[in-house]
């Protein structure tokens, strides 16, 4: 028997604005409240954050979970990589709250694949924070913060078509000027929560520090809920970072990867 996640299932296409007023997502106001306030987040890791550990993490305190990123086109067109990125179970209700993120540039086809999906996570997130050459020869992930039109595109289509709010995650720009404008266009275009990653695409992550007053500049300038991304080396950075960026959410990537026991574990960590 075929399932909606079978290419058979695949949901035809739709204006964007076709999804009924009843379905379309609350405001940001109350979408942190609704989600359980979680203050620690799991990152999107290519090939890790998968379901089995996401839920190792949860047990050790993660709050909120991301999926790895996946490939909007790729989910589309092939089943058998949306059952393989999106497994049998994820988004169940062990698995909440989830956001799943997207690669991809195309606002029609990010809406087609979050559409499989959307019933079974809270947010759907467009990646705009890869600094790989990957994502350079792919035309998605931070390479699209040189197109801001772009992104903007992506995220009215998705506040449109989806029923789950809508986010972005993206990379602190030259200036904390510069990410707090558009910070402010993507919550104009509709975007319900927003992850910054402290280092700009040039630094990638090794050897530069986080900008924790660039992410705190963007968590003032909007109204709806940022998650700060960088930085966290050991359990206790977790709150030094909500302290300097007054942030609702910290996440972490590496140190998770390496010590999931981190989300509550003040020993946890490099030593």
């Amino acid at each position: 028997q075929k399932t909606s996640m079978d290419a058979e299932a695949q949901p035809q296409p739709q204006r964007l604005d076709a999804a009924p007023a009843a379905k379309r997502q609350k405001t940001s106001d109350d979408l942190w409240r609704r989600l359980g306030s979680p203050r620690s987040a799991l990152a999107p890791l290519v090939d890790q954050s998968e379901l089995a550990y996401r839920l190792l993490c949860r047990s050790y305190g993660a709050g909120i979970c991301w999926t790895p990123m996946m490939d909007a086109k790729r989910f589309v067109a092939d089943a058998a990589y949306r059952r393989a990125v999106f497994e049998d179970g994820a988004g169940a209700q062990a698995d909440r709250p989830l956001v799943a993120q997207f690669a991809g540039d195309d606002p029609a086809t990010i809406l087609a694949a979050a559409r499989f999906i959307e019933d079974r996570v809270d947010v759907v997130e467009l990646n705009c924070g890869c600094p790989q050459k990957v994502a350079k020869r792919g035309h998605f992930g931070a390479f699209l913060l040189d197109e801001p039109e772009v992104i903007v595109a992506v995220v009215r289509a998705l506040k449109r078509g989806l029923a789950c709010a809508v986010g972005v995650k993206l990379r602190v720009l030259e200036t904390a000027a510069a990410t707090v404008a558009l910070a402010r266009r993507l919550e104009a275009a509709g975007a319900d929560l927003l992850t910054v990653h402290g280092r700009t695409r040039a630094m990638k992550k090794c050897g530069f520090p986080c900008d924790f007053a660039a992410i705190a500049a963007v968590k003032r300038a909007v109204r709806v809920p940022v998650v700060a991304n960088g930085g966290v080396e050991r359990h206790a950075d977790f709150a030094r970072a909500r302290e300097l960026t007054g942030c609702d959410c910290v996440m972490s990537g590496e140190l998770a990867l390496a010590h999931p026991r981190a989300f509550f574990d003040g020993d946890a960590g490099p030593r």
